[in-house]
């Protein structure tokens, strides 16, 4: 065995929140159109 013991940080429903608290702001029809310039509109978007 190795490795530390597992401890508590959240539950899954505050982590799933989080998540969705934190995502990019993808369009979801540019997505579906042309995934990687949309990808790159929106990681653009958060870094200005």
């Amino acid at each position: 065995m190795g490795g530390v013991p597992a401890k508590f940080i959240m539950s899954t429903t505050e982590y799933a929140e989080k998540c969705k608290r934190n995502r990019l702001p993808y369009d979801i029809d540019l997505l579906n159109q042309n995934k990687k310039a949309e990808m790159l509109r929106s990681t653009m978007d958060e870094e200005t």
